[in-house]
């Protein structure tokens, strides 16, 4: 509504308009990205999820069309003002831009096949009855494993599946250390 808005008002300024939609846009980005999770919210994963099965949450599409609405509005409160709409989301989104600038996250299935760059194969995906998606990944190496990841889309649990696989092979990796 707020773009519809901002076209029919301001036809004339299409590039103010483009510059709102990229600044919205990567913030939501990064905001689907993290699903805004703590720490903890990460070692919760670990107890509802069978170890070797992952289901991926996603955030609600209607979170960032919000978003982009109340960026919008900012926008145009302040008088199409950038550095207002920055110090308003800079406070709120602080500890993630930290968080992310100290470790940049890495896409789980490219990191898997860093870690075990001949030994991963992703299988074909399944549909379940419930509708959902499950692909299996099967590494061969050091032993035989599979693990299964579960959601919506093929993008969604063939991340699922590598993110789970990481888990634990780094789970693993520690138990070898400890024996």
């Amino acid at each position: 509504i707020v773009k519809t808005e901002l076209c029919r008002k301001f036809h004339r300024d299409w590039t103010l308009l483009s510059k709102v939609t990229v600044l919205t846009n990567a913030i939501s980005c990064t905001i689907d990205d993290e699903h805004l999770s703590s720490p903890q919210d990460e070692q919760d994963d670990d107890t509802t999820n069978e170890p070797d099965e992952w289901e991926e949450t996603e955030v609600p599409k209607c979170l960032g069309d919000i978003f982009q609405s109340v960026t919008g509005a900012i926008f145009l409160d302040s008088n199409k003002s950038f550095n207002t709409i920055w110090k308003i989301y800079y406070r709120m989104l602080k500890p993630f831009i930290e968080k992310f600038t100290t470790k940049v996250p890495k896409s789980p299935i490219p990191e898997l096949l860093e870690r075990e760059p001949e030994t991963v194969k992703f299988e074909k995906p399944e549909r379940l009855l419930d509708g959902r998606i499950r692909v299996t990944v099967e590494i061969i190496g050091k032993g035989r494993f599979k693990f299964k990841g579960v959601g919506r889309n093929y993008r969604i649990t063939k991340n699922a599946a590598a993110k789970c696989a990481l888990k634990n092979l780094l789970r693993l990796e520690l138990m070898k250390d400890l024996f």
